[in-house]
């Protein structure tokens, strides 16, 4: 990772998009390997970057700022976790409007970490907003509706509610 940043820094000026592309990349490498503290310090690296460059409201400043929440979610840091799917949230519909995948995929974040949290009727309201906005993005079989479906299931089956956990799996 170290040589990677330094190849960036020779290379790139220190505020650069593409450092800021770099800076993203890192962390999923280092969120992927769970190396959480590297990750969170690259993702806040072009986090700062990309707010600088384009404002609160981008696909980019988004993604990190998910990116941020998957890493706090996965570390236990649930409310840290919480703000930046939720800051991402804001900053896709700001970006896109409501009816749009990258939303969708906000939401279904949330409440992923709503779940965490034990606040399962959030959770489950989440889960289905983003359904709604994936059936309606995504004519046909798509994985991410797949997901929907299946993350609802869990949810239902986790609260006893066998039925509609078996309705929601069959889809």
């Amino acid at each position: 990772f170290h040589l990677a940043v330094g190849i960036c820094q020779e290379q790139l000026p220190p505020e650069h998009v593409h450092t800021a592309r770099a800076y993203g990349s890192l962390g999923n490498i280092c969120k992927d390997a769970g190396k959480l503290a590297e990750a969170e310090d690259f993702y806040q690296r072009a986090l700062a970057m990309r707010r600088r460059f384009y404002g609160p409201n981008h696909p980019d400043v988004a993604r990190t700022l998910g990116n941020l929440g998957l890493v706090y979610t996965v570390g236990g840091r649930l409310k840290e976790a919480k703000d930046m799917q939720r800051l991402a949230l804001s900053a896709r519909i700001a970006t896109y409007g409501m009816w749009h995948h990258e939303v969708a995929r906000s939401m279904h974040s949330l409440a992923q970490v709503l779940k965490s949290e034990g606040k399962l009727a959030l959770a489950e309201k989440e889960f289905r907003r983003a359904l709604r906005i994936r059936a309606v993005v995504f004519r046909g079989p798509f994985m991410e509706l797949v997901w929907s479906h299946r993350d609802i299931g869990d949810l239902m089956f986790e609260q006893g509610k066998y039925g509609s956990a078996v309705d929601f799996y069959r889809r």
